[in-house]
């Protein structure tokens, strides 16, 4: 029954916490903490235990393990196809460098528990670490995954001032390339849901290897769609995500304030700009376009990564007890 409580108390302050403020990182913990109570409680709590302790041992002995190795090797894969179709750069490694790291310390962990017998105190409390270490990575990143998806399908106010457009690089130095389309054509919709009467506000600067910023192609695209050049504004200055924001801030607000802004980029994007659109304090909420599913995975691990950055402290101080724990069991 406790888990039970604990799961209902959680889920009423998860939502108390959606509704006064749908752009929190803490709003994904406290849905996959209520998730698991609340699958704690129901298996605690039924009568039929028999079958349940043996559903129960299934998930937690079987299917989890088999879980973390079949993401594993999905990744590896996934990174392999990443590479030849998108090249070799960092980013597009990240999800086959993932299913790497997940075999390293499955393997690591199998070595130290199975083959070594008798495990040394140094070496049992490095085994605890590295699992404490590896459950709080997979339970941060799991409660994100779910909550990006949530914000994601979220419904969102359309009768809006401005539609913000970020870029992406462009094809050729000169030309919107199919995930900036994807885009621009997400931005056309929210725009006509939401009467024709808001502006547009396309964002992004020029790259080393383009001959046009980002912000002049998307505008060029919208005209030809038919869209009147009076009711584009263009931020053409950032580099960065966090930049689109803040420079269409300060673009915006001598204009008139306040104001409500949609902002739209690829929906594996949506949750951590609306982490940003909160930090620099713009009334704005996201959606998303679709994007083509063998680049979510690494998408998906870079926005992770890029939050956690965002988030330090909150993922840094959970794990000072951890190490502090490993470094007394070390020098007894």
């Amino acid at each position: 029954m406790i888990f039970l409580f604990f799961g209902v108390i959680c889920g009423a302050l998860t939502v108390s916490s959606i509704i006064r403020e749908p752009r929190r990182f803490r709003n994904s913990i406290f849905l996959l903490t209520t998730i698991f109570f609340l699958f704690s409680g129901i298996m605690m709590e039924s009568d039929h235990t028999s079958l349940l302790g043996t559903i129960l041992f299934l998930i937690l002995g079987i299917m989890i393990p088999l879980s973390i190795l079949a993401v594993a090797v999905f990744l590896v894969i996934n990174g392999v196809i990443m590479v030849r179709k998108e090249g070799r750069r960092i980013q597009n490694l990240l999800s086959f460098g993932a299913g790497m790291a997940i075999f390293l310390v499955v393997g690591l962990l199998l070595y130290m528990t199975v083959i070594e017998q008798n495990m040394s105190v140094n070496q049992t409390a490095f085994v605890i670490l590295i699992i404490l270490l590896s459950a709080y990575i997979g339970f941060t990143f799991v409660a994100f995954l779910l909550y990006s998806f949530l914000y994601s399908h979220l419904p969102k106010e359309v009768n809006c001032d401005y539609v913000i457009i970020h870029g992406a690089g462009l094809l050729h130095g000169n030309q919107v390339s199919p995930l900036l389309t994807g885009r621009i054509e997400k931005g056309i919709e929210v725009y006509r849901k939401g009467g024709c009467r808001a502006k547009f506000v396309v964002s992004g600067g020029r790259g080393a290897d383009e001959t046009i910023s980002e912000a002049e192609a998307m505008r060029d695209y919208l005209i030809k769609r038919g869209i009147p050049d009076s009711k584009i504004l263009m931020e053409k200055e950032s580099k960065t995500t966090f930049e689109n924001l803040q420079f269409c801030r300060k673009l915006l607000d001598p204009i008139r304030r306040p104001y409500r802004c949609i902002f739209v980029t690829s929906n594996y994007h949506v949750f951590r700009t609306s982490l940003y659109a909160r930090k620099i304090g713009i009334d704005a909420q996201g959606v998303g376009s679709k994007t083509a599913l063998y680049y979510w995975p690494s998408a998906v691990i870079r926005e992770y990564v890029a939050v956690m950055r965002q988030f330090k402290w909150g993922f840094l101080v959970p794990m000072i007890p951890w190490l502090l724990f490993y470094l007394v069991s070390c020098s007894n």
